[in-house]
């Protein structure tokens, strides 16, 4: 049995929200947990990096997904205590693989307070580097690594604030690689500052299904499907702009030829959504990908 001090303790209350009677068989559990998510950090660091991981959603194991189980009030402490005590010990091996099954990209980092977003952003062509997501040197290329089809957001660096001089930034997104021709990759923007946070989140495929809600990691498809035609459009370019000028914000799909610099855009969309932005404060692109390999490329961010 694994014994636990303080720290401990903290990590795993910053999880449970402090629901959980300290008992060993429960604490010893998660803190193995903690250790070998926080292996090579700093102590201080444990509780936010296994927030950061539960929030997020990233561990395929069911043992790793009770943690989040753990912070559902519906539940009493009893019951989430119990599900606990029905598992298997993970042995270090098991601890160790599925601590690597997913890249791991610095501190939690809590969402930003309206009045950090109204200051002036640095330009930036970047995504914000995500668990589950393999980004390359430039942080442009986001691939989908989790080992199995779950949907995984990743947002922009750059975003628009109602109190910025600019009032309209456009994105430009190619999906690089879909494993589906639609309802794979959907694009659009959210409130969120990171994927764990909460926001309005609206967003299209290539085909025109939509899917939104207040979770960048949880969206909800419409159920009105969008007409088949029967093309492949999987590699079309995205383009999404928010305009705090007239409160709207539009996703439109376009045909594209050639490759790489060589890349030209067809002006004509084939699909184009409008939708209110009323009420919003900031807004930033979101991408949400559900195949592992799903590759997407920040092609360009513009300001006006």
């Amino acid at each position: 049995m694994s014994s636990f001090d303080d720290d401990d303790v903290m990590a795993v209350d910053a999880v449970t929200g402090g629901s959980l009677a300290p008992s060993a068989s429960v604490y010893a559990a998660a803190i193995d947990i903690v250790r070998e998510v926080a292996k090579g950090h700093p102590q201080s660091d444990r509780s936010r990096l296994l927030l950061r991981c539960c929030d997020s959603d990233v561990w395929d194991d069911d043992r790793y997904r009770l943690l989040l189980e753990l912070r559902r009030p519906q539940e009493s402490p009893t019951l989430r205590a119990s599900k606990w005590s029905c598992q298997p010990p993970l042995t270090s091996d098991e601890l160790v693989a599925w601590s690597q099954t997913v890249p791991l990209y610095g501190d939690y980092e809590t969402p930003a307070t309206d009045d950090e977003l109204a200051l002036e952003p640095q330009p930036s062509d970047a995504f914000k580097p995500t668990d589950g997501i393999l980004f390359d040197n430039e942080v442009r290329h986001a691939k989908h690594q989790l080992t199995e089809d779950r949907r995984k957001a990743v947002l922009s660096r750059q975003w628009l604030h109602v109190a910025h001089a600019v009032q309209q930034i456009t994105y430009f997104v190619h999906p690089v690689v879909a494993a589906r021709a639609s309802g794979d990759i959907f694009v659009g923007l959210t409130e969120a500052s990171v994927p764990w946070g909460t926001g309005t989140t609206i967003g299209f495929d290539v085909v025109g299904n939509k899917r939104s809600g207040t979770l960048p990691e949880h969206t909800d498809v419409d159920p009105v499907c969008a007409a088949d035609d029967g093309e492949d459009y999987r590699n079309n370019v995205f383009k999404v702009t928010a305009d705090f000028e007239r409160m709207a914000g539009t996703v439109s799909v376009h045909k594209m030829s050639g490759y790489g610099d060589d890349r030209t855009f067809v002006d004509a969309p084939r699909q184009h959504h409008t939708f209110s932005l009323k009420g919003w404060r900031s807004a930033r692109l979101w991408v949400s990908m559900r195949s592992m390999e799903d590759t997407v490329e920040l092609v360009k961010v513009t300001c006006l």
